[in-house]
């Protein structure tokens, strides 16, 4: 059994990849939080335009009872000048009477569902009121958070992360020394998904001996090859695929080399480890 043991790499500005995770981490929470306050406003918004439309109806109605009313009060003055006439005036005036009686009874009753419709309204406008401060101050941590990583040093030139640099070149791959399996070149452990090797079709377990025609015998002349490139180059590997068969195939692959900068990509560089290939 072969003793395994993980080199990871730290960038000479002292800044690890959990600090880039935490930075993409803090940019979604950011995101998730805008989003949320969008919803909430528009929340709001509605609410206060169906309170809008309530009081409107309630005016509406308070103007069609106060014509009533009026329209009672003159059949009044009507019923009580007939009532000196007989009891058909006093009948009428009666009818009159207990018409006004329901209809005051029926503006109290939607007085008071408005007056708890407004009540409800109040206390949801004060829930999203609260929600909507939580989300301001979720917001404000969040970019605060975001302005501290943001101050960190860029692994290239060690200016601020907001540089220009095009960052160093780099493959998306974890690889082993393979010498001490008679082996000449290092093994693939494992590709970083969409990343320049993963692209051009590299695949765990194949055997990297090139490198633009240059033979690679371990993982330092792989860095050494690296170093001399930029992000966006054109390069050729020569691979070897399943090496431990008895007929292994031989290929060669164009990569287009990726860059320090691209999170995807900067989760694994070149990292190095000591394995066995399986």
């Amino acid at each position: 059994k072969a003793t395994v043991s993980v080199l990871y790499w730290t960038a000479p500005g002292g800044m690890a990849d959990p600090e880039m995770e935490s930075l993409a981490a803090s940019e979604r929470t950011l995101d998730e939080v805008d989003r949320q306050i969008v919803e909430k406003r528009e929340a709001v918004r509605v609410l206060m335009t169906e309170i809008t439309m309530l009081e409107g109806e309630r005016d509406g109605l308070a103007l069609r009872v106060r014509e009533q009313r009026v329209a009672v009060n003159d059949k009044l003055v009507l019923l009580a000048a007939q009532c000196q006439m007989g009891i058909a005036a006093q009948q009428q005036n009666t009818q009159a009477a207990v018409q006004q009686t329901i209809l005051e009874e029926k503006v109290r009753m939607l007085e008071s569902d408005l007056m708890t419709a407004r009540q409800n309204s109040e206390g949801l406008v004060s829930s999203l009121t609260d929600k909507l401060h939580k989300a301001d101050e979720a917001t404000e941590e969040a970019r605060a958070l975001k302005g501290l990583l943001l101050q960190k040093r860029c692994f290239q030139c060690h200016n601020q992360m907001t540089c220009q640099c095009e960052g160093f070149a780099v493959l998306g791959i974890e690889v082993a020394d393979a010498s001490k399996f008679n082996l000449d070149g290092v093994w693939v452990i494992s590709t970083v998904d969409h990343g320049p090797c993963n692209l051009a079709g590299i695949l765990p377990g194949d055997v990297l001996y090139e490198f633009e025609g240059i033979s690679i015998s371990n993982r330092k002349d792989l860095r050494s090859c690296l170093s001399s490139c930029k992000p966006q180059q054109q390069v050729i590997l020569t691979v070897t695929r399943d090496p431990g068969n008895a007929a292994p195939v031989q290929t060669r692959v164009s990569v287009s080399l990726g860059s320090s900068h691209t999170k995807q990509q900067n989760v694994r560089k070149v990292r190095m480890r000591s394995a066995s290939p399986s």
